[in-house]
């Protein structure tokens, strides 16, 4: 009886579920979408962990320079592409963050208080495919190629 009870009990909720994930246009690769979203961005001082779709009080962007269009590139040439990243923030607070999964990590920057504007402007010219935006309660995915298509 004991048994059967259990059984029936079904699995036990998880306590930190994932949240749904919050994009603002859709990129053109599915599968590059589902590796954002699934991803963990992490600042180590103060220790901050946000995932696309998650809750949060800060506002800015999480922008990062390495693989342009999502295509591998060397270490060397990504990190020239973060001197490059930087030179174009000059006297903008930043702080060096990582982000990705289980077999893939890429550096980024987080960039308090930068609009959602000049971090298009920034993505773009960089060519990333996508960056992460917080607006002080929630972390959206903005897919950058999808901007340039439109135009804005």
């Amino acid at each position: 009886m004991i048994y059967r009870r259990f059984l029936l009990r079904g699995r036990a909720s998880n306590p930190f579920p994932r949240p749904k994930p919050l994009t603002l246009g859709k990129c053109s690769d599915g599968n590059l979408q589902k590796a954002y979203c699934n991803s963990l961005y992490i600042i180590r001082k103060p220790y901050q962990v946000w995932r696309v779709g998650g809750v949060t009080r800060w506002r800015g962007a999480v922008l990062g320079a390495w693989n342009p269009l999502s295509l591998p590139c060397g270490e060397y040439r990504n990190r020239r592409r973060d001197q490059r990243l930087l030179r174009r923030l000059p006297g903008l607070p930043h702080q060096e963050m990582w982000g990705g999964n289980d077999s893939w990590w890429e550096r980024h920057f987080w960039v308090p208080d930068l609009s959602l504007g000049q971090a298009q402007r920034l993505a773009q010219a960089l060519d990333q495919m996508a960056f992460l935006y917080l607006d002080r309660r929630r972390v959206v995915l903005v897919c950058a190629n999808l901007l340039r298509q439109r135009g804005r």
